[in-house]
């Protein structure tokens, strides 16, 4: 139903939905698009994404990513817990982004090639430590 410049009664919100896709990168169950705007998400217990606060108060870390959640320790104080989940998200956040843009500048290069050589971007955890393998470096 119109007013004015407004749809009521969730029209507008439907027919935003069924073009997110369309707007969407979605690659191995990671949007591209979130992880160029990520944000602190407002229901943080913390006040940072990925950091939670414990009930002894130590602050526990993680990250996700490809559908995994990904456990980066628990600190004392809460600065070294964003440190920590910082310097994850480079590794893993950033750097899938490099490699995504280089290989979407490949692929408009050569479309034969992006069929034969998709993205590889794995992340590994063996120990707490985060290795990341790629095919765009």
């Amino acid at each position: 139903m119109y007013y004015g410049n407004y749809k009521s009664c969730g029209c507008l919100k439907k027919e935003c939905e069924k073009n997110v896709h369309d707007r969407l990168h979605l690659l191995n169950g990671t949007c591209v698009e979130w992880l160029k705007h990520r944000k602190n998400r407002c229901d943080s217990t913390s006040g940072f994404r990925g950091v939670y606060k414990t009930k002894v108060g130590k602050y526990r870390v993680t990250i996700g990513f490809k559908g995994e959640r990904y456990q980066l320790g628990t600190y004392r104080e809460f600065q070294d817990a964003v440190d920590a989940r910082l310097e994850a998200e480079h590794l893993i956040h950033d750097r899938f982004l490099e490699a995504y843009e280089k290989w979407c500048k490949r692929q408009k290069e050569d479309p034969k090639w992006a069929e034969e050589n998709p993205l590889i971007f794995d992340v590994h955890q063996e120990n707490k430590i985060i290795t990341v393998e790629t095919n765009m470096e």
